[in-house]
């Protein structure tokens, strides 16, 4: 039971015993967090997992996003393209790179989807922030650029596409450091 309460999953009342907390995605997210940075999975391996799901939800997203939804997809992709531009620091690129892609997830409208990809997106954005230079981020713009667009067209399969094309940049920054190392 302490294990179960340590996780978030149980709350332990004395004179009243194990209760189940209301909401444990929270918890869920930070065991799955955990459980992929200690998991013994590649890079490569946590990306390809990644691919697939966002590749579904940005098809998901093409197909059933609301004008709001687009909207915040929009915006998202300003701020990125502004953080790039005006040069701020690599932490804060990082987060409004993160918000491009949790505003994507969240169009879906599934938070087993969310809940899934945040952790990844953080995890695979850690791994390869020291890996990008100004060029590559400029680079990384366009595709979520690519991405946008497809969504906007209302086109799963070009939005899918683009999502997997975009992977492809990340797996060959991650592959150029390595042989540059």
């Amino acid at each position: 039971m302490r294990i179960l309460a340590a996780k978030g999953l149980v709350n332990i009342k004395h004179g009243v015993g194990a209760v189940v907390t209301q909401d444990g995605r929270l918890a869920f997210v930070e065991l799955l967090d955990l459980l992929l940075r200690r998991g013994n999975y590649t890079h490569q391996q946590l990306l390809h997992a990644r691919e697939f799901l966002e590749a579904s939800a940005a098809a998901a997203t093409a197909l059933n996003a609301t004008g709001a939804e687009h909207k915040r997809i929009q915006d998202s992709l300003e701020r990125y393209k502004e953080a790039i531009v005006s040069g701020q620091h690599p932490d804060q690129v990082d987060i409004v790179h993160a918000e491009f892609h949790t505003s994507l997830v969240q169009a879906t409208g599934n938070p087993v989807l969310m809940d899934l990809i945040s952790p990844m997106v953080e995890i695979s954005t850690e791994v390869t922030r020291p890996l990008i230079g100004h060029q590559d981020q400029w680079d990384d713009y366009l595709y979520h650029q690519a991405i946008h667009d497809a969504i906007a067209r209302g086109d799963a399969e070009g939005s899918r596409l683009a999502v997997h094309r975009h992977m492809e940049l990340s797996a060959a920054h991650r592959m150029r450091a390595e042989l540059l190392s």
